[in-house]
């Protein structure tokens, strides 16, 4: 694995480079960075190309500028794309990961989309459910936990959230902000790429009824719930969550 940065129009952007076959996208999760999911990129190395890359406001990536939009994500990405002459690729994202998907395949940048759990429909969330999501996710990623690698893993991951939170307090309060109050119907229903959709059945922060509404707005998605997953469970479970991902790409990896 290899990190890298390149300058677009905006900025600097830094992404991971792993593994050498035909080229996927991998976009992280909001107030992470792509390094909080190594061990899963690892696995995706040994059937792609992946590119996974630190979205702005997050890691060592450029800081949002005053009155950043949602769709300043999708032009800046498509600037990284262009920059890096990828071309449509397949795109996989998690969480606010899946959102920039969305925005991704809306401009042709992504040839299909896998999901994981995605923002892009509005969530009633206050502080009060907030912090109580926040308490069911942990409770669910701790109780995935079998081996003391994925303890180990799981502690790694929440330190990129601590590192990018304090580096980028603007994006932290721009995704509480926005984040719940996303409502991206127009583009769902528009989209004609497909669309894989993954959920963890137990997931608080996204719930499930976002997903089942996802999949009723677009025009070719299939919907696959996870008993007894959270929101983080490509985290606490790579492997589980690698061999879900290469079932749906399997085609491409040949």
């Amino acid at each position: 694995m290899e990190e890298k940065s390149i300058d677009i129009s905006r900025g600097k952007m830094t992404y991971l480079v792993c593994g050498n076959g035909p080229p996927l996208v991998f976009l992280h999760g909001g107030l992470s960075s792509a390094r909080g999911y190594i061990p899963f990129i690892e696995l995706l190395g040994k059937s792609f190309r992946v590119i996974a890359p630190t979205h702005p406001g997050h890691g060592d990536s450029f800081a949002l500028p005053k009155k950043w939009e949602l769709d300043d994500f999708g032009s800046s990405y498509h600037d990284f794309f262009e920059t890096l002459n990828l071309g449509p690729v397949p795109v996989v994202g998690h969480s606010f990961g899946g959102t920039i998907g969305f925005l991704l395949a809306s401009r042709r940048d992504a040839s299909s989309l896998i999901v994981m759990d995605s923002l892009g429909l509005p969530i009633s969330l206050s502080m009060k459910k907030y912090v109580q999501a926040l308490t069911h996710e942990g409770k669910a990623m701790l109780a995935g936990i079998k081996k003391r690698k994925q303890f180990t893993d799981m502690l790694s991951s929440s330190s990129t959230i601590l590192y990018s939170s304090m580096k980028h307090p603007e994006n932290a309060s721009w995704l509480h902000s926005y984040g719940p109050n996303l409502d991206m119907r127009d583009i769902l229903t528009s989209l004609t790429c497909h669309v894989d959709l993954l959920w963890g059945e137990d997931d608080a922060i996204v719930p499930v009824a976002i997903g089942y509404e996802m999949h009723r707005m677009l025009r070719d998605s299939t919907l696959t719930i996870f008993p007894d997953k959270g929101h983080t469970y490509m985290v606490t479970d790579p492997e589980f969550a690698c061999s879900e991902i290469l079932l749906r790409c399997r085609t491409i990896a040949r």
